[in-house]
């Protein structure tokens, strides 16, 4: 190790509190950096200070409609921040025209619909999921953002 230390070349110093921490929720949140703000203003709404983000194309798509593995892997990250940093509250995302889903609707009611409908089906599985794992008291949030606000579902 000490011969291959010497091919490391700081970049930036930062330094981080070591100490263990906990969280208030853990966010599954689309990447789509327009929603970034908002995410903010949903964790001052709801009195959330630290959260473990899990930021993915789709936000809760891949738990509601995507592969096994892709729901699995959420459901992992979920689980570690519950296991590592006591998170209380599950926060799932979906939003307006997401290009992760490769859709289009007509209309504003059936673009709203359809992502309602995609956190009603995240909730259900995420919620069996956690009663599985005798976490039923885990608060799961649903939040469907458009381009004027995030609104509780």
């Amino acid at each position: 190790f000490e011969r291959r230390r010497s091919f490391l070349k700081k970049i930036v110093n930062f330094d981080v509190n070591a100490e263990h921490y906990i969280v208030d929720a853990v966010f599954v949140w689309c990447f789509d950096q327009r929603f970034e703000g908002l995410e903010n203003g949903v964790r001052e709404y709801y009195g959330f200070g630290r959260i473990d983000p899990v930021n993915v194309a789709g936000g809760v798509k891949d738990i509601s409609s995507g592969s096994y593995y892709s729901k699995k892997y959420l459901l992992e990250q979920i689980d570690a921040s519950i296991k590592l940093h006591d998170a209380k509250s599950v926060v799932l995302m979906a939003h307006v025209t997401c290009g992760a889903y490769g859709r289009t609707f007509d209309t504003n009611e059936k673009d709203r619909t359809f992502y309602c409908k995609e956190l009603e089906e995240g909730e259900r599985i995420v919620s069996r999921h956690l009663r599985q794992k005798g976490l039923a008291h885990i608060r799961i949030i649903k939040i469907y953002a458009d381009f004027t606000g995030a609104f509780e579902v």
